[in-house]
């Protein structure tokens, strides 16, 4: 039998008991054990015991193993165990205030210390009641077992402490301890119950009063809260010299994986030289390790890079021979040699800079000091008011999609689509044609809901991305037949945004048709193709090649198919005239829309009215004067977004509009203005698409266009001076002088500044993308707005289409050297001469802070410099 176990009335009894409850904190206790070599088990009856059954300490330890020093009972009460063997080494533990609430708070709960105070009083309070108790149990203090472990280890387990080893100092831990302290001042009640319970307890170690924290406690640990301050700071610098490392040996080791790659292709025999130049660089790792114990994180990260580099080189190191001949083998091998000697080179030279750059560090910081303290100071004061505008934007935006939902108006509704999956079912290729066979399971469009399984082809003709739409396999319904689209395996619906030259008639035909479905079925599809493919969001059911797939994922990358939205156009799936009306002089007809497109916005339902007054009738033909009239739609919701209009009458809110009066005297949205231009445009056109559900016309459809006709004819004729006298008066302000701020947008890593001009409707948008606040540098933009395609310097190749509408946006790097040289005189004059007068503008302007003022100054001069 072990020397650890004894016999006490026939059961086998470790060295000690010790009897825990859930409010008990044994873990120092455990450790102190580990370390000494002190066997322990433990028995959780917290779920066994009942009021009724309560197990015998004897029946408890007969299933105990006999290696144990000693054993841990878990009980929800102490008193739940009868003790029915007489046992001197069975404890019951507690500990002092300050040890209980620091193990408590260590546990991260959600809990307020006075309940963690009440917790440990309840507990100290049944501690108290077993003093008056006939029980084998003793009390003892878990702060007086840590303090005098030696002494504790050798009365009851017969074994002499370890020696002591030294601990790391743990910052979290002294701070913690420091914010206990600090909440047990002035509670002499607690040590006083906690001293109360000690006279009654068996200690390894003298007796002393204890008494709660005061003044004196935390002068004493003045000089810690130093250290911590001192040692937090060291650690920020270490992180900052860290950080500038990273970005440094970052950019080494791209550029070198990069050149590897690209030397590896050449020739197969280099292989060899090159590992030795990753030995090389892994000696110059080695000893930046050995000088810079902290930047083991980023060397860690190029040894990844390079590793993973090296397994590419590998998987093409079967091709190196049908891409080179001996020639180039030496060539390479030259090359290799000579970056060797120059790496050899840099390692020395790096070690050389090593000691410059940390005296040279220190200095710098210095003068940085200043700039960063007023940075900080102007960060500081602003953070409130920048958290409030941005709760604020998000509250209003919030706002403005539920009103988008009850309006039943979607906006960049060729982007708002989403599928489950895609498959790829199969593929074809001959000549200039190949495509992409391909399933879409339930696919959710904004204008028809989720279409279960659409098949669908991509196409490429010549170059020309587009898709293919069959009958087979899909809804009835899904396309319009047409005796022009249909070949040997059936109708189709083929669309190309950009179609090579042989096909640009028929397709310019098919973009003539196409109705809000079709347009939406196109542009949806291209747009979830394209986000899927490239997103790797896809299932090759047909084992098409890996690298045919690869190409395909390229020439979707390559295409925004936002350049080629139909913003300026009107398409809907289908119009009746719900009544017409006719009084004394005037007539109406109630016209109801179904999915109608004005380019990228879609609304579901739409009601208008056009109205004629002033008749004076002849036959069948008539003469008026023309307007349209927008109410509440037939099922409630709201036909434009700036609703409601400031007039009315007893039927509710109601807007009225000329067929040739000025929008700019209406209170319109944007999307709304160019819905209802697109109207009066084309009113014609669409009264003859009219299908008459129920309602009798007193004039025909025909005389309506006659009659429209003729009065644009009249106003034209009445407005020709007035519209030669204006033309011409239109035009941009003059780039040099000051722009007045519209709008000021700073976030964490962006910026932009919006000006304007009241003389033209042109708004210039400075840009800053990606901003390194430390260094300054970022990607900065000109940008031009007009709400129209043909907005200043659209032919150029900065032209582009985003989800706000047609813009141009030019690098700074371009405009910076044409705004400094005087005699400049090309395409880019007016830009380059805004460019330059940006800066007077921002310092003028009472809506930019003075922080920003000099984050931009900062900026535009890093940009000069570059």
């Amino acid at each position: 039998m072990d020397a650890s176990v004894r016999a006490v009335s026939g059961v086998k009894m470790p060295r000690a008991l010790i009897i825990t409850t859930e409010n008990s904190n044994l873990q120092p206790i455990k450790t102190l054990f580990d370390k000494n070599k002190v066997v322990y088990g433990e028995v959780d009856l917290s779920k066994q015991v009942t009021d009724t059954d309560k197990p015998l300490l004897s029946e408890v330890l007969k299933n105990t193993d006999e290696k144990y020093d000693c054993v841990f009972i878990s009980c929800s009460e102490w008193q739940q165990l009868p003790h029915d063997i007489p046992y001197e080494h069975c404890f019951v533990v507690y500990s002092s205030p300050e040890t209980y609430l620091l193990s408590e708070t260590k546990k991260q709960k959600t809990i307020p210390h006075s309940q963690y105070i009440s917790e440990w009083k309840q507990y100290i309070s049944s501690c108290l009641k077993l003093i008056d108790k006939e029980q084998s149990a003793t009390l003892i203090s878990l702060d007086d077992v840590l303090t005098n472990a030696d002494v504790f280890l050798k009365e009851v387990f017969d074994k002499a402490k370890s020696s002591a080893e030294v601990k790391e100092i743990d910052i979290s831990m002294q701070l913690l301890n420091i914010g206990i302290k600090a909440s047990l001042v002035d509670r002499d009640d607690l040590y006083e119950l906690y001293d109360e319970l000690l006279s009654h307890s068996r200690l390894f170690g003298s007796f002393r009063v204890h008494l709660s924290p005061d003044v004196q406690v935390f002068k004493n640990e003045a000089h810690s809260l130093i250290e911590i301050a001192k040692a937090l700071n060291e650690k920020s610098d270490m992180v900052a010299q860290l950080k500038v490392q990273l970005n440094e040996m970052s950019t080494n080791s791209t550029n070198l994986s990069r050149e590897i790659a690209e030397q590896l292709q050449v020739a197969e025999s280099a292989l060899e030289e090159k590992e030795a130049l990753l030995k090389e660089f892994n000696k110059l790792e080695q000893r930046s390790k050995e000088e810079l114990t902290q930047a083991e994180l980023q060397v860690f990260q190029v040894q990844e890079e390079l590793e993973v580099t090296f397994l590419e080189l590998e998987s093409i190191k079967n091709k190196i021979s049908n891409l080179t001949d001996g020639k180039g083998l030496d060539t390479f091998v030259n090359e290799t040699k000579k970056e060797k000697l120059f790496l050899e080179e840099q390692i020395s030279l790096l070690e050389k800079d090593l000691a410059q750059q940390q005296s040279e560090q220190s200095e710098m910081e210095v003068n940085g000091v200043k700039e960063e303290l007023e940075l900080a100071s102007l960060q500081i004061t602003q953070l409130q008011e920048e958290l409030e505008y941005y709760y604020l934007q998000a509250v209003e935006q919030s706002k403005l999609k539920d009103t988008e939902m009850q309006k039943s108006i979607i906006v960049n509704s060729f982007d708002s689509i989403s599928a489950e999956q895609i498959k790829i079912v199969g593929q074809y290729e001959a000549d200039d044609y190949r495509d992409l066979h391909m399933i879409l399971d339930n696919a959710s469009f904004p204008h028809c809901g989720i279409v279960d399984t659409l098949y669908v082809k991509l196409i490429n003709i010549s170059g020309k991305i587009g898709v293919e739409f069959r009958k087979e396999g899909n809804p009835d319904d899904l396309f319009t037949i047409y005796d022009d689209c249909s070949d040997e395996y059936g109708p189709y619906l083929r669309y190309l945004p950009d179609a090579p030259d042989f096909l640009n008639e028929q397709q310019e035909k098919t973009k003539q048709r196409l109705n809000a479905n079709e347009r939406l079925l196109s542009f949806c599809t291209l747009n979830c193709i394209q986000k899927m493919l490239i997103g790797g969001q896809f299932t090759n059911d047909a084992m098409v090649d890996e690298n045919t797939v690869k190409d395909w994922k390229l020439s979707l990358a390559d295409i925004d198919f936002r350049k080629y939205y139909p913003i300026d156009w009107l398409s809907f799936d289908s119009l009746t005239i719900k009544e017409c009306f006719t009084m004394d002089g005037y007539e109406h007809l109630w016209l109801q829309f179904n999915n109608i497109l004005a380019g990228d916005v879609l609304r579901k339902n739409m009601d208008i009215k056009v109205c004629a007054k002033n008749l004076i009738e002849s036959g069948d033909e008539f003469l008026a004067s023309f307007f349209l009239e927008l109410r509440l739609n037939s099922d409630g919701t709201e036909p434009l977004y700036a609703w409601p209009p400031e007039t009315s009458d007893e039927y509710g809110p109601k807007l009225e509009i000329g067929l040739q009066e000025d929008l700019a005297n209406k209170t319109l949205a944007k999307e709304d203005e160019r819905l209802i231009s697109l109207i009066r445009d084309n009113i014609q056109s669409i009264l003859v698409k009219c299908a008459i559900s129920g309602a009798t016309l007193k004039h025909s459809v025909n005389a309506w266009c006659n009659a429209i006709e003729n009065s644009l004819y009249v106003n034209n004729e009445d407005d020709v001076t007035d519209a030669n006298v204006e033309i011409g008066d239109e035009g941009l302000s003059p780039a040099n002088e000051l722009l007045s701020v519209e709008e000021v947008i700073d976030l964490d890593s962006y910026q932009h500044i919006v000006f304007s001009s009241e003389e033209s409707q042109l708004k210039v948008k400075l840009r800053a993308d990606n901003i390194n606040k430390e260094t300054f540098d970022a990607e900065v933009y000109l940008e031009f707005r007009d709400g129209t395609k043909d907005v200043i310097y659209n032919d150029t190749e900065f032209f582009d289409v985003d989800d706000y509408g047609p813009r141009v946006k030019i690098p700074a790097e371009i405009l910076e050297p044409l705004s400094s040289n005087a005699d400049y005189s090309g395409d880019f004059e007016w830009a380059a001469a805004c460019y330059g007068a940006l800066t007077p503008s921002i310092e003028d302007a009472d809506k930019v802070d003075d922080l920003l003022k000099i984050m931009w100054a900062k900026l535009l001069e890093r940009k000069k410099q570059n």
